[in-house]
């Protein structure tokens, strides 16, 4: 697909590391162990968790090693599994509490679909990638980014954009705003697009391209006069109606299409519409974000019995996409 003209932010709020609550600012480390082979207790705020020292946890050329010779850096690895584990359910809480947002079954049937359209054949292999073991498995995570989209949706309707945020916005960067429409076809293949910059060259029609190369033409895609992943063959700015463009060799995309439309400057409609749409809606993100953030700080967590902030600040943490 070339680019969509609306941005879709998903709420990427992430599995975050964990930091210790043992009444030390900033402290990530596990109380130490008793120097004990059997058997050791971590204490923490009046609770404590058995840690068998002598257990064998790896094994190399028949040599042994056991988890005192590895102490902290295991148990906390295991903190921090444990506690991505917890982030999933807290998310899935988090989501939980949207009453109002309804997801339909045919709206996630048809976003599945939509799915399985883009990845083909290769569907099943990116969500086991992903870790859904099944289809359905997968669709329950589905329908909670969709329910937490269309929350971020809600928030954004209710914003406005002052004038001059939005026309700075524009003017720091119109060719990221500006709009081409145009009838493409999806070349698929380096070879493809080699004959039909050759076939543009000698003055073919897109009709006479997409007849030649047995492909078909997709009508009213949407791209930006300027974009940091796709380039074109020609500058938009001084391109007109009716034109065709091709994205160039080692662009990594493979398109040629016809210009249909231009749209450029803030008073263009389709532009404004466009921008207004992108900056109300990470704001909406924003605003979801920061509600999500409360909800994960008044969780009460604790890990082998030590009370955790599953929060930090971005700075202080590794993120981890959400699935």
């Amino acid at each position: 697909i070339l680019v969509i003209l609306s941005v879709i932010l998903i709420l990427s709020l992430s599995i975050v590391c964990l930091t210790g609550c043992d009444g030390e600012t900033g402290s990530n480390s596990v109380n130490s162990v008793n120097d004990s082979d059997e058997g050791t207790a971590v204490k923490n705020k009046g609770n404590s968790v058995s840690v068998n020292n002598s257990e064998v946890v790896a094994v190399i050329d028949g040599k042994e090693v056991k988890r005192e010779e590895v102490g902290d850096a295991l148990l906390n690895a295991e903190q921090t599994v444990i506690a991505e584990y917890l982030m999933k359910d807290v998310y899935t809480d988090f989501v939980g509490t949207l009453k109002d947002v309804v997801v339909t079954d045919e709206e996630l049937n048809l976003q599945l679909e939509l799915m399985k359209n883009e990845y083909g054949d290769m569907f099943e292999l990116v969500i086991q990638s992903e870790g859904y073991a099944t289809e359905e498995e997968f669709k329950v995570e589905l329908k909670k980014q969709m329910t937490q989209s269309k929350y971020i949706e809600q928030k954004a309707d209710s914003i406005e954009i002052p004038k001059e945020e939005y026309l700075k916005k524009y003017n720091d960067n119109k060719g990221s705003y500006d709009i081409v429409v145009m009838d493409a076809i999806f070349l698929e293949t380096e070879e493809n697009l080699s004959k039909a910059t050759e076939l543009k060259k000698s003055g073919k029609s897109l009709e006479d391209i997409a007849s030649a190369l047995s492909l078909e033409i997709m009508p009213n895609e949407h791209t930006y006069y300027q974009s940091s992943n796709i380039t074109w063959d020609v500058d938009f700015y001084n391109a007109k109606i009716g034109d065709l463009a091709v994205t160039k060799t080692g662009s990594g995309n493979y398109v040629i299409g016809k210009i249909k439309e231009l749209n450029k400057g803030i008073e263009n409609q389709k532009v404004l519409d466009n921008l207004l749409d992108e900056m109300k809606y990470e704001k909406g993100y924003e605003a979801v974000e920061k509600e999500f953030i409360e909800y994960i700080k008044a969780r009460k967590v604790t890990i082998f019995g030590k009370e955790y902030n599953l929060y930090q600040e971005p700075e202080q943490y590794t993120t981890v996409p959400m699935e």
